[in-house]
Parts: C-alpha cells; sequence; structure tokens
C-alpha cells in the first residue's frame, strides 16, 4: 500500500515532489524527471557553469593586484575551483559507474 503524505510545488522549478510512504519507509519522487540520470546531470551541468563563472571572476579579479587581499582572495578562489574540479570528477564518475552497471 503506498499513501502519499506530501505534495510540495517549489517555485522556479517545473518539478514538484512527492514524498511517498510504502510498508518500509518513507521514499522521494520528483516527477519530470525519468531517472536518476536526469539529476546527476542537472547537478553536473549546475557545478560545471558555477566554475566557469568562477574561472571568469578570477580572472577579473587577478587584474586588481594592488587589492590588500589579493593572495587571501586569490587563495580562496582556487581553492573553491578544485573542490568544484573534485564534485565535477566525482560526479563524472558516479555517472559513468551508473551507465555501466545498467548495460
Amino acid at each position: 500500500m503506498v499513501k502519499i503524505l506530501h505534495v510540495r510545488h517549489l517555485e522556479n522549478v517545473k518539478h514538484h515532489a512527492v514524498i511517498m510512504k510504502n510498508s518500509r519507509k518513507p521514499s522521494l519522487y520528483v516527477e519530470g524527471m525519468n531517472n536518476m540520470n536526469d539529476v546527476l546531470e542537472q547537478r553536473l551541468a549546475a557545478k560545471k557553469r558555477d566554475l566557469e563563472n568562477q574561472q571568469e571572476y578570477f580572472r577579473i579579479d587577478m587584474k586588481n593586484i594592488e587589492q590588500s587581499n589579493y593572495e587571501d582572495n586569490a587563495i580562496n578562489a582556487l581553492l573553491y575551483m578544485k573542490k568544484l574540479k573534485t564534485e565535477i570528477a566525482e560526479l563524472e564518475l558516479v555517472m559513468q559507474l551508473k551507465n555501466t552497471n545498467e548495460l
């Protein structure tokens, strides 16, 4: 038996979440998403866009060498971009493993 516990409409999102409960435990189903690959692809695309934006901001900020906190800003920006690149690589690996297991 399945009971729908809650339907939540999310602003600015074309999908909405339905939390369902069967006899074991609650689960989440997002209408409009065919499978987990859609979710992973969206997260990956968002991370890549964020990385591109950060790289552009970095190029602009590095021209301002006269700033008193220039080095700190550069280090923090580089660390954040490194983190994004690691997250992108992890998502790509998860997608690759998931696709391999589906064959």
